[in-house]
């Protein structure tokens, strides 16, 4: 039941999933108008560059961390790590 009692404390808090839903659908349309700007003050070019220097950018850091679970796996990897060596 732990999973209970931290819903139990986010709701006592005031955090509710309606809100949340709220937030990240705001979150996209403020990206989606920030890309409307871009696109007619700076032109197709420059929001194009921005969204494949996005890409890149998560490609990068993918490749850096290994992986979206980096904590998880970098501790299996010393695990691994300490069985080889005892």
């Amino acid at each position: 039941m732990p999973r209970l009692r931290w819903l139990e404390r986010c709701s006592a808090k005031g955090r509710r999933f309606g809100n949340a839903v709220i937030f990240e659908f705001r979150l996209d349309q403020l990206v989606f108008e920030l890309g409307l700007v871009l696109l007619i003050l700076l032109g197709w070019q420059f929001l194009a560059a921005e969204f494949g220097g996005g890409l890149v950018m998560i490609v990068i850091l993918a490749v850096i961390f290994d992986s979206p679970c980096g904590a998880a796996s970098s501790s299996k990897r010393a695990s691994k790590t300490v069985r080889a060596c005892s």
